[in-house]
């Protein structure tokens, strides 16, 4: 996520972005904001400390 999120911050062809999971049965360990019980993952709390604009 880091890289990509580098990514999308230096091109000058996106100005918003945001994160969505699949549908159909989303892995845990690599796609979820959310555990099961609502807490938030390892990446959930990566991308809630990322830089955001208002």
């Amino acid at each position: 996520m880091a890289e990509m999120v580098a990514t999308l911050e230096q091109r000058q062809d996106v100005f918003r972005y945001a994160w969505f999971t699949g549908r159909m049965n989303p892995d845990p360990h690599f796609s979820s904001l959310l555990d099961a019980e609502g807490k938030l993952t390892e990446l959930g709390q990566y991308y809630l400390s990322l830089p955001h604009s208002e």
